[in-house]
């Protein structure tokens, strides 16, 4: 997982921009990170390391689902709002033959 989540901060945050700064993204990618980590640590080693970090690191890995969610939402307005004037194109240039094949 550790593995996966490495490669995916070298190539990943870049894909948000200009929506979101690739920094941000980075952010909650080391916080996934982080988290493996906390996950393979015993429980003397997350105790040493104070109560807030898995809390933390939780929220701030949120906020990146949160980010990919709205980028997600981004993604589907933009494909409508471009079929959209695909449609007004077409309407455009064949409008007079697409209302008499319509009949």
């Amino acid at each position: 997982m550790l593995q996966a989540l490495v490669r995916t901060k070298a190539t990943v945050p870049q894909l948000f921009e200009p929506y979101y700064p690739a920094a941000l993204i980075a952010d909650g990618i080391d916080a996934a990170m982080g988290l493996v980590i906390l996950w393979a640590e015993t429980d003397a080693e997350r105790a040493a390391r104070g109560p807030n970090l898995i809390k933390d690191a939780q929220d701030v890995v949120r906020i990146l689902l949160n980010h990919c969610h709205c980028f997600r939402i981004r993604i589907r307005i933009k494909s409508r709002a471009e079929a959209k004037n695909r449609g007004a194109v077409l309407h455009r240039y064949f409008g007079a033959h697409l209302k008499r094949g319509a009949r």
